[in-house]
């Protein structure tokens, strides 16, 4: 749930964009014109508290847990951490099972925790990135 929600606060891709290859109407009657240039802000869009609710710039892994206990699925079009439709990353599933996978074998192993002091600054570039990094301490686990 963590991952899920850092993704949907800091997507790796924060903005995207792409050329109308042909003449098109959205589904809320936005005409669309072939050549035209279409932006959509995955960084912004996780934060639409209409989408998220009033609390959707806070970070908590708990808007993703059902109450029954399981991962609460939403459509790639609201999460767009990896794009959606026939754009939609082709490693998608595997990039997500690799990363719960290292982030539980890191986090049973070593507690991690950011440098006092240390101020984190994103750079909103073709990906999104920080100015001087994220500084942190590592300690193992007893």
């Amino acid at each position: 749930m963590m991952f899920y929600e850092v993704l949907r606060l800091y997507p790796s891709v924060p903005g995207e964009q792409k050329e109308a290859l042909n003449d098109d109407v959205w589904p809320d009657g936005t005409q669309i014109r072939k050549g035209d240039q279409v932006s959509w802000q995955p960084f912004v869009q996780g934060r639409i508290t209409s989408i998220w609710g009033t609390d959707a710039k806070e970070f908590k892994p708990q808007r993703w847990i059902s109450d029954e206990g399981s991962l609460i699925r939403v459509s790639p079009y609201q999460w767009t951490a990896f794009n959606a439709g026939p754009r939609v990353c082709l490693g998608q599933n595997l990039a997500i099972l690799e990363a719960i996978i290292a982030i539980a074998f890191m986090i049973k192993r070593y507690k991690f925790k950011r440098v006092e002091g240390h101020k984190v600054i994103m750079l909103n570039l073709i990906t999104l990135s920080m100015k001087d990094g994220m500084k942190i301490t590592v300690e193992k686990r007893q």
